[in-house]
């Protein structure tokens, strides 16, 4: 008698309110074999948790992380992530998170 069993994978994605973290969220989301779980200092700053204001491609529908499966945390917090990673037994961590610029890139030049 043939038993399989299946591999699934717990991944952390950081900057998960981020575009690219959206994105790549409903892509990963689709395989039965991951769970996924976010992470964002940010996530007040975004509207991306509402299915009106996901990044999805023509026909597909979004797959967005349930409540308890996203964690607002600073990534500079090394205690706080460690507990998480800890807690739901992560396998794979994928880094997207950045500091948000809160200045214009181009300064108005007073002549």
């Amino acid at each position: 008698m043939l038993i399989f069993y299946r591999i699934v994978k717990k991944i952390l994605i950081t900057g998960a309110s981020g575009l690219v973290a959206g994105i790549l969220i409903n892509h990963l989301s689709k395989n039965p074999n991951y769970v996924i779980y976010g992470m964002d200092k940010h996530v007040e700053l975004s509207m991306r948790y509402t299915l009106e204001n996901t990044p999805i491609a023509e026909g597909q529908q979004p797959m967005l992380p349930t409540k308890e499966k996203f964690y607002v945390c600073d990534f500079t917090d090394g205690y706080q992530i460690s507990q998480i990673i800890k807690d739901n037994q992560i396998n794979i961590i994928i880094h997207l998170a950045s500091l948000l610029e809160t200045e214009p890139i181009e300064k108005n030049q007073s002549y």
